[in-house]
């Protein structure tokens, strides 16, 4: 199967604030069809969504686990990293889901920044 790209991903911003000379955007990041993977190191993020910040990005998810897969910003290497169970005590209780296909689905976050 072919991995998740950034062309597969959709970030809207929903609405906009400013307070305190600080940006608080609510947005949304559309991705997945149930055919195409997450690679190695997550889903990478379109390159100018920025989520309406020009610096000092940070994301909280609101909803984080609606494909069934956890979510997390690496903010690094902006990326969605997905995460699955794993009893291995060697590995930790949770893993990157890589290779994994999740289903058409949304997060709702807030980006918070300059």
């Amino acid at each position: 199967m072919a991995d998740l790209t950034a062309a597969d991903v959709t970030v809207a911003i929903v609405h906009k604030d400013l307070t305190q000379r600080r940006r608080l955007n609510l947005v949304t990041i559309t991705l997945g069809d149930g055919a195409k993977t997450v690679p190695a190191g997550g889903v990478p993020l379109p390159a100018l969504s920025k989520f309406g910040m020009h610096s000092d990005l940070q994301l909280f998810f609101m909803n984080p686990n609606v494909s069934g897969l956890p979510a997390d910003y690496d903010k690094t290497n902006h990326k969605l990293v997905y995460w699955m169970g794993n009893y291995d005590a060697a590995d930790g209780p949770l893993i990157a889901a890589t290779g994994q296909a999740p289903a058409a689905h949304t997060i709702r976050a807030l980006a918070y920044g300059k």
